[in-house]
Formats: C-alpha cells, structure tokens, sequence
C-alpha cells in the first residue's frame, strides 16, 4: 500500500502510522493502539477502545462458540450413536462438522480477541496452533464440499456406480486422505508463523507488544502475494469450478426425470416409487448445495479483502477496515452454521436434534431399516417416509411394539420411549 506515512508491518503489510490513524478512523489520539496480532494477514494498527469491534467481536465469537460447539458436537454424536444414520453421505457431513468443531474449539476463543487486546499475549505454541487450526480446517471444508458434491454427482448420473465395491469402506478412506491432504497444506502455516517482539509499541506500555507474525522476512515479499493466491486458486476458485458444472448437470438430470416420469405410460406404483426417488434425491442435492453456498458467502468477502489487500495500491480506510471485520467474522460463522443448515432441511437430523437436545420429547418413532437423510448404506434410492405417516398400531410407551409405515406396510419400525 502507497504513502509516504506507512511502514510496513512484520506480516508484510502495510502499518497505518499514528499520525494518520486518528483521522482515517476519527478517533482521538489518546486513545491505545491495538494491533491485531492473530489476524495472520493484516497487522495493521489501530485505535479502537472506542470503536464497536473491541466489544462486538468477542460478543459475535461468543455465539460462534456456543452455537458452533453444541451444533457441530451434535451433528457427530448423531452419526457416532446411530447406524442407520452412517451412510455415505452423512459420513462426509460428519467429516465437515469434525474440522468444523476443531476451528470452534480451539481457534475460535484466541481469535475473539484479536481486536480487544493489544497484541499477542498467548505465546508461540499457540500462535502456531491458531495458525495451523484455521488452514486444517478450511481445507477439510473445501476437500469435503468438493467430495460430497461427487458423491451427488454419481448417486444421481451414474446410479448404479454406487453398487460397486464397498461404498463405505471408500468414503472413509476419501475422508482419512481428506484429513491428511489437509494437514499436509497446514503444516507450512504452522512452520512459518511464529511469535516476535514489535517494532512499535501502544501508549504508556509497560512491556514490549509481542505479535503472532505469519509471514517470514526471509521468504521475501513476494511470499505474500503467492501465499494469498495459492490460498484463493486452491481453496475457492478450483472447488467451485468444480462442483459448479456437477450441480448444472445434476439439475438437467433430475428435471428431466421428473418431466420423463410424468409423461411416460407407467405403471402408477412404478411411476410414483420413481418420483419419490427423484425427489429424495432432489432433497439431498439441495443440502449439499447449501453447504456449498453458505461457504461460499462466508469466505468470499474474506478472499476479496486478502487480494485487495496485497494488490491494490489504493489506501486503507474505514471502509475497508470494516469490510475486514465483516470477513473475518463470516469465516468463522462458517463453521456454526451448518448444523442450522441440516436442522432446516433434514427432517432426520431434526428429529435427532429433538431427542439429544431438547430432551423431553414423548417416544419417537426410529427407522431401524429404512435410510435417513434419504439414503441407504450404499445405496441411495432408499424410500423415505415421513413420521405423520407412522401408524403405531396400539404400541404403549416402554412396550417395543413394531410400529408399521403406513405407506410402506413392510417397513418396521421400533417404538421408543424418550431417554431423558
């Protein structure tokens, strides 16, 4: 960034000096200098004890924790508890809400801060470990979306490629190479960030501002800029080329096969078992699909404020440094939001969210053969069926009656009594 007033920062970016904080940021020049040390990409100093971020962050990563801890940990201890619920695509799901509950737990209450405190104050050990949390965790989120959309993508163009070899057994091996690719990108993050003493220091100090630096001297200025577009090209733009062209296909498919559906000379039981498949189907796709556009939204703005940043020349101002704020709380609501997103438009992770959460619910009616979320182990054309078809012929609570679908009389079910 140009101007003669500006040094540059120990993350290789540029310092706004005091001269010119207090009138880009109308604040008053009494007032502390803090310096966002965690925020690996911009060390830029600010003013802030009487700006809305000092209290807002930590506020909005407080709901962040709490909604993304319980909402996360029940997403795994939903899958973990229940077979019907390991399927192929729940085991993704499953691998989404780990790296997510990982960020939650252990990035999150450092990151909160990050515009209240002045400085770094947590040591190397956990610079590095912030550090290497957030590049593992995003990378399981992209390598993940990216699977599960090929997952969709198969399951609905080439159906009976499902049938083939062991589908579980290749999703948890997709999931482990998932985790180690993800570990393998973060650990240069981690090796290169590290913790050093600023050249600066706020008013009335009474010890050296330590920041969590991210950016290596020795790799040159150059490093930066690569790292960014590295970052962007590998964990945004190819994903989305990606899963882009699958869904466009994946959508002609399907409105072709209910258009086909209804005009065809079927059978109405063929007819109707086919369209109930499509639309389970078309369920599903939408789900992911939202995993997709909530990621999207979130990391977007992120990415727009990291390539500015480095390439444009233009200068830093209260525009941008909000636009900042903005992204980096959006790249951590990533992380809370999706067991909302399964909530919404999961009628089985809803009905298991009731159970574990709310706890005082009357007996439940649990699928003990048909899929939930709309598939099978396997296989994805499994029929779904929803509770207000349930007929309990006279099952008592305790009494482990088989309750018996109405829709489908040869489906059983098992009648249970609420566990809390």
């Amino acid at each position: 960034m140009a101007g003669d007033d500006a040094i540059t920062s120990l993350a290789d970016e540029p310092i706004v000096s005091s001269e010119m904080m207090p009138s880009m940021l109308n604040t008053s020049e009494n007032e502390s200098m803090v310096v966002p040390g965690d925020d690996y990409y911009d060390y830029e100093v600010h003013y802030i004890s009487d700006m809305p971020e000092a209290t807002a962050v930590p506020i909005v990563f407080g709901i962040f924790f709490i909604i993304g801890l319980i909402g996360n940990g029940t997403v795994i201890l939903i899958v973990a508890l229940n077979k019907n619920m390991r399927n192929v695509p729940n085991i993704y799901i499953t691998n989404l809400a780990l790296g997510d509950f990982l960020l939650i737990a252990f990035s999150v209450p450092f990151s909160s801060v990050l515009y209240t405190f002045t400085g770094w104050h947590f040591g190397e050990a956990v610079c590095k470990l912030n550090v290497f949390v957030q590049s593992l965790s995003l990378g399981v989120s992209v390598f993940t979306l990216t699977a599960l959309s090929t997952d969709r993508f198969i399951a609905i163009v080439y159906p009976m490629a499902k049938h083939t070899g062991n589908p579980m057994l290749r999703t948890i091996v997709f999931a482990v190479f998932i985790w180690m690719a993800s570990i393998i990108l973060a650990i240069p993050d981690a090796v290169t960030s590290f913790v050093i003493e600023a050249p600066y220091s706020p008013p009335n100090a009474t010890q050296p501002m330590m920041l969590c630096r991210f950016y290596p001297e020795a790799l040159g200025e150059a490093y930066p800029k690569a790292h960014t577009m590295v970052r962007f090209i590998v964990y945004f733009v190819v994903p989305m080329l990606i899963i882009t062209p699958m869904y466009v296909i994946m959508a002609v498919i399907l409105m072709t096969s209910m258009t086909s559906t209804r005009t065809a000379g079927q059978s109405s039981s063929v007819s109707n078992q086919h369209v109930r498949q499509t639309k389970e189907r078309f369920k599903v796709a939408m789900l992911v699909l939202s995993f997709i556009g909530i990621f999207f939204f979130c990391w977007l703005p992120r990415h727009i404020y990291l390539i500015w940043f480095h390439f444009d020349e233009s200068e830093y101002n209260m525009a941008w440094h909000t636009f900042k704020i903005i992204g980096f709380c959006l790249m951590f609501m990533n992380s809370c939001v999706n067991p909302l997103a399964l909530y919404l438009l999961s009628k089985q992770f809803r009905h298991f969210y009731h159970r574990y959460l709310l706890c005082c619910l009357p007996k439940e009616v649990i699928p003990t053969s048909s899929s939930m979320s709309g598939y099978s182990r396997g296989d994805h054309n499994t029929q779904t069926h929803s509770m207000s078809h349930y007929s309990f012929n006279g099952a008592r609570r305790g009494s482990g009656n088989t309750v018996t679908s109405a829709a489908n009389p040869n489906t059983n079910y098992q009648s249970h009594q609420s566990k809390c």
